[in-house]
């Protein structure tokens, strides 16, 4: 199980104390729903989650999952077991029956189109807060407000008549635990009544599948999801340029604010590359030397 300044693990007891995070923008992510609300109503309907034992103002107590993290099994774009893409499948499309009605006061949207308005939003906000102070940097790759525009008009491509669902917000091998041979799905704090496409299109950017695995994920994905949410996939790429993105604008605060790396810089050089590929923001793949030059200023 892993630990972070908000979780305290009491292993011995069998319980994990978590701090309510504040609602609204933290970071580069907006958190729009108490954790706690969401881990009820998932246990209500079995789904293989922690379960809220105690709940107070601003904390609560949930359950030890007693299992190892996928990311401590798999390594990134390694072959992962048939098994456990199976039950991320489950997990993804279990989401979709759930009856959110009672979540959606926490919502600023109440269609998929004013939810990924949002998203960008919030990234337009973090951006011109960062642009202050990194903005040598930003503008070096090209990233201004007419990237910001070009991510808005990108969005008006997505299928608007697909339903609202709940979903995870941060699926990904850290966030996964194996417990014989069920999944178990832990942090929640991301939760929200949101569109499927991002659920999906953010799980593949943190999960570096194989190329194998991720056409068996999407292929079978795709053949479980409802008629009226199969548009999602047709939408996934469009939501990975605007994760990418997002990923490359929040981490060139990460790149000034930590001692610098030559790992750091890779991982950050990693996220430029593919962020290049979509052509249509006009980013600029500067090379790893002009970028360490300028952090040595």
């Amino acid at each position: 199980m892993k630990k972070s300044n908000y979780c305290k693990v009491m292993s011995e007891d069998k319980k994990i104390v978590k701090y309510q995070r504040r609602i609204g923008i933290t970071q580069e992510y907006y958190r729009s729903i108490p954790e706690s609300e969401v881990l009820e109503i998932l246990s209500k309907y079995g789904m293989n989650v922690p379960k809220v034992l105690e709940l107070y103002d601003d904390y609560f107590v949930e359950e030890y999952i007693d299992g190892t993290l996928l990311d401590d099994i798999y390594t990134d774009y390694s072959n992962i077991d048939k098994i456990v893409i199976d039950d991320i499948i489950n997990n993804i499309v279990g989401l979709i029956r759930i009856d959110f009605q009672s979540l959606s006061k926490y919502s600023k949207w109440d269609n998929v189109r004013g939810f990924f308005e949002y998203q960008i939003l919030n990234t337009e906000e973090i951006w011109n807060e960062y642009n202050t102070s990194y903005d040598v940097f930003y503008n070096l790759l090209g990233i201004n407000k007419s990237t910001i525009f070009k991510l808005k008009q990108l969005s008006k491509k997505i299928n608007f008549n697909r339903p609202l669902c709940l979903i995870h917000g941060d699926r990904h091998k850290n966030n996964m635990i194996k417990k014989g041979n069920q999944v178990y799905y832990i942090d929640w704090e991301l939760g929200c009544v949101g569109d499927l496409a991002y659920d999906i299109a953010f799980h593949i950017h943190q999960m570096k599948y194989s190329e194998a695995d991720l056409k068996y994920f999407l292929l079978n994905l795709e053949n479980r999801l409802p008629y009226e949410y199969k548009s999602a996939i047709n939408d996934i790429n469009i939501y990975l340029c605007f994760i990418t993105m997002r990923s490359v604008i929040y981490y060139v605060k990460i790149l000034y604010d930590c001692d610098y790396s030559e790992k750091l810089l890779d991982k950050f050089y990693i996220r430029l590359k593919k962020l290049c590929e979509y052509t249509e923001l006009g980013i600029k793949l500067v090379s790893k030397n002009d970028i360490k030059t300028l952090l040595m200023k």
